[in-house]
């Protein structure tokens, strides 16, 4: 997909009197994304991050780092916007991402851009991250939108693989206090693998982002050798087409306005582990990026279980100097089986728990925190799946 491709897409919806401008990483896009978090908070709401949604609306393949916003004044609503080439059938289509606002003037935007986005670009448009009552009243609004689930992606799988990328698996919420206490119990996972990666690792360090210039130049330029590396990995760059190291550019070169965590761990001076994380409202943090080289020395196979420690660690000290209330951890979705086992570990249950939960994730029953939705608008009746 190219540049010019994308500034066609715009000057067109110009004319339709949709005007979509770039998010900047600057003092006023970060106060307007800033103040519809606050003022529209939703708990434990994952996507409520700049973290989030500038990676969701990335477009580094076409010039635009952090996507594109779509807000009216008169109205209250903000609008989150991505375009993308569809992994799975190479078609282009626009990303309407997690919309913020007050409800009747998000669900009229939404009906509003998504007629004129498909006019002009004649391909389904993805809207990702609502809750279920806006989908059930777009759904009855207009019968163009289509309601689609990992399960039952209805021909708009976007990756075979993941068909509803990082909503495929639903989110992890975990208690931070609760899940700290399994680093205790050594005799299983997650604690036994903690164990064993400390004890084969001694010179284990973390540099936080934040504290001059000079030095977070250099820790970005740790953390994109990170990155690139993470997907190099044998195993990891098989399924490179659901993730590409640019995906999380957004987070090593930008900060949102809110508290926010970004650490680089280093053993034995190499950089091998980046850490994100951002506060989604009063008593959660969101995890943004748990990159770890895992498979590149025997010797760090668990090093992804230490950043999750890591992580729990440094969002209770956050709380206690700053005396917030800080309760949960937001680990996110999951786009494989895998990645979502991994993050139910740390939930403070036996195995027989995690199973069960595993189990109820494969019939789409699961009550972890599948509290957001997709809908794709489409106004032709075929799919292509």
């Amino acid at each position: 997909m190219t540049d010019e491709l994308v500034k066609h897409y715009i000057s067109l919806l110009k004319k339709e009197g949709i005007d979509i401008e770039p998010i900047t990483n600057t003092h006023r896009d970060k106060n307007l994304f800033s103040f519809f978090f606050e003022k529209f908070e939703r708990e434990n709401w994952y996507a409520n991050s700049w973290f989030y949604l500038t990676q969701a609306a990335n477009g580094y393949s076409h010039g635009h780092l952090l996507g594109f916003k779509y807000k009216k004044e008169e109205d209250d609503a903000l609008f989150t916007i991505g375009l993308f080439e569809r992994p799975h059938k190479g078609t282009v289509h626009f990303h309407i991402v997690n919309p913020l606002g007050n409800e009747q003037d998000v669900e009229d935007g939404l009906i509003e851009l998504s007629e004129k986005i498909y006019k002009v670009s004649k391909t389904a448009v993805f809207i990702k991250k609502i809750n279920g009552d806006t989908v059930d009243k777009l759904i009855l609004a207009n019968k163009n939108f289509r309601k689609i689930s990992w399960k039952e992606p209805l021909g708009y799988a976007w990756h075979k693989d993941a068909p509803l990328e990082d909503d495929t698996w639903p989110e992890v919420v975990i208690d931070i206090k609760k899940a700290l206490l399994l680093r205790k119990t050594t005799g299983k996972r997650p604690g036994r693998q903690y164990k064993d990666f400390r004890k084969k690792n001694f010179r284990l360090r973390w540099d936080r982002f934040g504290k001059n210039r000079e030095r977070d130049a250099k820790l970005i330029e740790d953390a994109e050798h990170i990155v690139r590396d993470f997907f190099n990995q044998k195993g990891i760059i098989e399924n490179s087409s659901i993730s590409v190291p640019t995906d999380y550019y957004n987070m090593i070169e930008t900060a949102p306005q809110s508290e926010c965590i970004k650490t680089t761990a280093y053993i034995n001076d190499m950089p091998v582990a980046f850490l994100c994380l951002e506060k989604i409202d009063s008593r959660s943090y969101g995890l943004y990026a748990n990159l770890a080289l895992t498979k590149t020395n025997e010797n760090w196979q668990n090093l992804s279980y230490a950043v999750i420690f890591k992580a729990l660690t440094t969002i209770l000290a956050m709380s206690k100097l700053k005396k917030m209330n800080v309760q949960y951890l937001n680990l996110g979705g999951s786009e494989t089986i895998s990645l979502h086992t991994f993050k139910v570990q740390f939930l403070s249950y036996d195995k027989e728990k995690y199973n069960v939960e595993i189990a109820a994730n494969k019939k789409n029953e699961t009550s972890i925190a599948r509290n957001s939705f997709w809908l794709v608008y489409d106004e032709s009746k075929k799919t292509d799946d």
